[in-house]
């Protein structure tokens, strides 16, 4: 699997693989363990909404302790690292999106 078959994927489905809107922050993380908060949960309160938990290159914003948004981090001619759970098989894989795309 490569990712632009995850990209295709989850431009279909709304999923990356066992991952979606609307599950809990706890399911998320069984599934990918912790992930790393957004400074902002330290300053502000642990539950504030709307910032995002991190995995690698992987994003996904926390609404009231259910994922509500989902990011996957992507910058021209650099490697996208992602958790094996998303990339099966490679935990880095070079972005084929190119700048003028």
């Amino acid at each position: 699997m490569t990712l632009m078959d995850v990209l295709v994927d989850f431009s279909g489905t709304g999923r990356i693989g066992p991952l979606s809107c609307g599950m809990s922050l706890t399911e998320a993380e069984d599934l990918l363990g912790p992930g790393r908060p957004h400074p902002a949960h330290g300053l502000k309160a642990p539950d504030i909404d709307g910032y995002p938990f991190s995995w690698d290159g992987l994003r996904l914003v926390v609404t009231q302790r259910a994922v509500s948004g989902t990011w996957i981090s992507l910058w021209p001619g650099s490697t996208a690292k992602l958790p094996p759970l998303v990339l099966p098989d490679s935990e880095s894989f070079e972005a084929t999106v190119l700048r003028k795309e």
